[in-house]
């Protein structure tokens, strides 16, 4: 049996009742589900796995940060071979 990666309800509900701006928006909730069952996440896979604007994905992770649902580890904009900033769920 598989055993998947899931969210808890308490952490649904915290980011629904959280008042950072932007965290009520459904992809809020796609990106930290995305981030949950991948380990990791960059800006680019939430922006291609989410189909949504670069401009949206980095309001999100802003968003989910600053409510301290995910931690960033920063990098570069990943041009030039440069490591990309990874998003984590916080521990």
């Amino acid at each position: 049996m598989t055993a998947f990666p899931s969210i808890s309800t308490s952490t649904i509900l915290a980011v629904f009742a959280s008042h950072e701006p932007g965290l009520r928006s459904a992809a809020a909730y796609a990106a930290l589900a995305l981030i949950t069952e991948k380990g990791q996440s960059t800006i680019e896979e939430v922006l291609t796995a989410l189909k949504v604007s670069r401009e949206t994905a980095q309001n999100v992770l802003r968003a989910l940060e600053q409510g301290g649902f995910v931690v960033v580890e920063r990098g570069s904009n990943g041009k030039a071979g440069k490591k990309r900033s990874i998003y984590r769920i916080t521990p």
